[in-house]
């Protein structure tokens, strides 16, 4: 049984962090890589941070800020609907929804999101006594939920807007009749300048703690955040850097371009550099946005050397 545990286990880790590296996170390998369990909680929201390389700390300013930095909220003008959806290898779906809407004036804006990654069948396993080999006894599934609340205001700091935020997050990691649930909180900030074109922002996320899993207390994915994006031309290019300071992983830094080359169309591209290439991403990503009156349509795509490409839309509506 014990092995038939662990191999159930080892098989959705090795499915999640696939779908990581699909996203935007780092998975270098170092001696604290798979220390920390809910690898999920990595997983961004939407495609536009995606095509960026992960680069959106400080660039964040839409209903997707609900992930990358709840500061970002306070930007938003008026009420917005997120969709997103990323297909992946080996049926691999990963799917997200977020609303959030600006209150009266001072009040700040409220938001919140779900999202959702679901796998076909995994093979279920059993070590077999004096062989080299698994025999396989069936297959079982495995899915991954979360649902966030998010609040963000401002306040003045020796006369300059700051702009704050967070976002409580629930949880629930379920392997076949297994299953762990756990509370978190992302925090953030982030500055404008009111006399250049750079933003400065900071983020703590996964601050929490998860029921036992299988009689395991794990530990969550704690990630501290550095981000600068500037935004010269008039905001119609933005380049933007996030410093990661990941508990499970060794620092790594993510850079990313968006330029709107006309009103409705913007490129994006993105650059994760990782301390080794042992990781299979190539380390770059490439994306664009269409934008509709108020709908805007983002793409982001990301190649492997082992696993293909990936490919994540999203959708979302002011209004």
């Amino acid at each position: 049984m014990k092995a038939r545990r662990l191999t159930m286990r080892v098989s959705l880790v090795a499915a999640v962090v696939a779908v990581l590296a699909a996203a935007q996170s780092a998975d270098a390998t170092s001696s604290k890589a798979g220390t920390r369990a809910f690898q999920f909680l990595k997983l961004g929201l939407g495609s536009r941070a995606v095509g960026m390389g992960g680069a959106f700390t400080a660039r964040a300013d839409d209903v997707s800020a609900l992930y990358w930095n709840p500061a970002g909220l306070q930007e938003l003008k008026r009420a917005e609907i997120l969709v997103s959806h990323l297909k992946f290898i080996e049926d691999i779906n990963y799917s997200g929804f977020a609303y959030a809407h600006p209150l009266p004036r001072r009040f700040g804006t409220l938001g919140t999101y779900v999202t959702a990654l679901t796998m076909g069948d995994i093979d279920k396993t059993i070590a077999v006594k004096g062989a080299p080999f698994f025999q396989k006894v069936g297959t079982f599934t495995a899915s991954d939920y979360l649902f966030g609340l998010g609040y963000a205001n401002r306040f003045g700091l020796w006369g300059m807007p700051m702009r704050y935020g967070f976002t409580l997050k629930f949880f629930k990691e379920k392997i076949d009749v297994e299953s762990a649930t756990g509370l978190a909180v992302d925090f953030g900030l982030k500055w404008k300048s009111p006399d250049f074109p750079i933003d400065i922002a900071f983020t703590a996320a996964n601050i929490g703690r998860a029921s036992p899993f299988d009689f395991v207390r794990e530990r969550l994915p704690e990630r501290f955040t550095f981000g600068v994006n500037f935004r010269p031309f008039l905001g119609r290019l933005n380049v933007a850097t996030d410093l990661v300071f990941p508990t499970d992983n060794q620092p790594y830094f993510n850079l990313g371009v968006e330029g709107w080359v006309v009103h409705f169309l913007a490129f994006r591209a993105g650059y994760t550099a990782r301390p080794d290439n042992t990781s299979d991403e190539k380390g770059y990503s490439v994306g664009m946005g269409i934008r509709i009156v108020r709908l805007v349509v983002d793409y982001a795509f990301k190649p492997y050397d082992t696993f293909g490409s990936a490919h994540q839309f999203s959708l979302l509506f002011k209004f």
